[in-house]
């Protein structure tokens, strides 16, 4: 059986006995809460730790910046 599990504003799918094992020890619960989604699955699935979820995380709230460093002004300018 699969369980959505959350730690914090960590979240994560895995299986009971994983569950049972690893997480309810360390203090993550059973979200009820939770709606599965295709994209949360596979990305819960590609996770290996704690530390690489909340990397991800933070990776995902920040908006992707275009790099300038202004080396061609013809093209700023338009000129």
């Amino acid at each position: 059986m699969v369980l959505n599990i959350i730690k914090g504003s960590l979240k994560n799918t895995v299986d009971e006995t994983a569950f049972r094992k690893l997480y309810e020890p360390n203090g993550w619960q059973i979200d009820s809460t939770a709606r599965v989604e295709d994209e949360i699955v596979k990305t819960a699935i590609r996770m290996k730790n704690e530390t690489e979820a909340k990397n991800y995380i933070k990776m995902t709230r920040h908006s992707a910046k275009s790099f300038d460093d202004k080396l061609f002004h013809s093209e700023v300018n338009n000129v």
